[in-house]
């Protein structure tokens, strides 16, 4: 048992769209959130740093109102002052150009000094990484002292993780929100393709229905292309009923005349005479024609037998005498003359095989109607730079009113004594569009009946 495919599945347009707009919506949140993240730590390295320079600006303002360093009590005031918190380590040094005043005498000085700062920095003390401060301080008596505060950043990687941390949940509630919209949305935006689905899962196979052009813009082309298709469709579907029943019809028949005339040779016991066995093998002869029609009609609406005959360039007039040389004898014995017009070569492209077919459907038609005595010719001809092939003969020719039908299927025209089904203009006319080209009458062939074939000419 196959599964469904889940609502993350790539094998569906929803489970497509649900991952790249997900991906969308989770890129935008987590840039959203970095950059929230990066914009509250600037903001809070701005509040510690100016903690720092207000520590370096208590020392600083101790130098310029002359405090002694010497003294205790001062120096305790002033570690008071600068240690201003418990969670971060904080060092400092005041020295002049006779050593160390106050605090650690081996704190780092900034690569670069410029100015009375105060200047920040970041430097490692007893291994750890800390943020300075350097400034320089004027004493009352003339001359500068060098201030140096260092800070831990304890504090700062604390409410590094709060701000990460409280920049985070939001955006996963937003990202959490954004799915179950994204989700109901994908849902929605695809349900006009859904019901589409459903109709065409609803679609009757003898009778397909054309769906409304309504819909939203962006499937209304597919709409008109599913319409167009539909409507091809029911053409072939009804072609093919009405070829199934006329031929069923046609059928029918040969094969019941067949089983009367058995039927009674076998009620009456005696031999059947010479009479009868020619009429058996009339009907047995229109059957097989008809057959063999049949499976020409079949094979030229065939798109597999078109592949397995390519086409190919040959030169007309030689293809014509080398049909017309197989039919001449067949001709004579009818009392007929088959004549060649070819003046000159004249190259086509075509399928042979689905030619010469169409061409022997001709000349059989005009052996068949064109009576005894006629002359029938083969024309190969250049039209309007087109190279066409012409059957014509002088015999009784097609009737005005047979002329609109001439090309329909199991169309029969004045000559139903002769055995004919109305199906080999038909053959004829599907066999040359099969291979580009067309078929066509010339009414202006008087006497007699003029069928020509139109092909591709060859490349130049």
């Amino acid at each position: 048992m196959t599964r469904a495919p889940s609502w993350w599945s790539t094998r569906t347009l929803h489970g497509r769209l649900r991952q790249r707009l997900l991906l969308i919506v989770t890129l935008i949140i987590g840039a959203a959130a970095l950059g929230s993240y990066v914009l509250a730590r600037q903001v809070a390295d701005r509040v510690f740093d100016a903690w720092l320079r207000d520590a370096s600006g208590s020392l600083a303002a101790a130098v310029g109102i002359g405090q002694h360093f010497d003294d205790a009590d001062v120096l305790q005031a002033l570690e008071r002052e600068v240690r201003f918190d418990e969670t971060d380590d904080v060092q400092f040094m005041v020295a002049d150009g006779g050593g160390v005043l106050a605090g650690r005498a081996d704190l780092p000085m900034p690569a670069q000094m410029h100015g009375d700062g105060p200047l920040l920095y970041d430097a490692t003390v007893d291994g750890y990484a800390v943020r300075a401060v350097w400034q320089r301080a004027q004493q009352p008596h003339g001359g500068f002292v060098t201030i140096v505060v260092t800070e831990t950043l304890r504090k700062r990687r604390v409410l590094a993780g709060e701000l990460l941390f409280a920049a985070l949940l939001p955006a996963l509630l937003l990202a959490g929100v954004a799915i179950a919209l994204l989700n109901v949305g994908v849902d929605r935006a695809l349900a006009p393709l859904d019901a589409l689905g459903a109709a065409l899962a609803r679609q009757d196979p003898l009778r397909l229905e054309p769906f409304p052009e309504d819909g939203p813009v962006e499937i209304q082309p597919l709409l008109r292309t599913l319409n167009a298709l539909l409507a091809r469709l029911n053409g072939m579907v009804d072609t093919q009923r009405r070829f199934v029943a006329d031929t069923a019809h046609q059928l029918r028949n040969p094969l019941t005349g067949l089983q009367l005339a058995l039927g009674e040779i076998l009620r009456s016991g005696a031999a059947p005479d010479q009479a009868t066995l020619r009429d058996l093998q009339a009907g047995v002869e229109r059957a097989s024609r008809l057959a063999t029609q049949l499976l020409s009609l079949a094979r030229a609406d065939a798109e597999a037998t078109q592949a397995l005959t390519p086409i190919e360039t040959l030169d007309l007039a030689d293809f014509a005498a080398a049909q017309g040389a197989e039919w001449a004898p067949r001709m004579l014995k009818c009392g007929q003359q088959l004549q060649l017009e070819a003046p000159r070569a004249l190259r086509a492209r075509c399928r042979p095989l689905l030619l010469a077919e169409a061409l022997d459907n001709l000349l059989d038609n005009a052996r068949r109607y064109a009576g005894s005595g006629a002359v029938v010719r083969l024309i190969v001809e250049e039209i309007d730079g087109r190279p066409s092939l012409t059957v014509a003969d002088n015999g009784p020719g097609i009737a005005a009113n047979l002329q609109p039908t001439l090309f329909a299927r199991f169309a029969r025209g004045d000559h139903s004594g002769a055995g004919g089904a109305g199906l080999g203009l038909a053959i004829v006319r599907e066999l040359l569009r099969a291979q580009h080209g067309d078929a066509e009458q010339l009414t202006a062939h008087r006497p007699g009946a003029a069928i020509r074939l139109l092909l591709p000419p060859a490349a130049q």
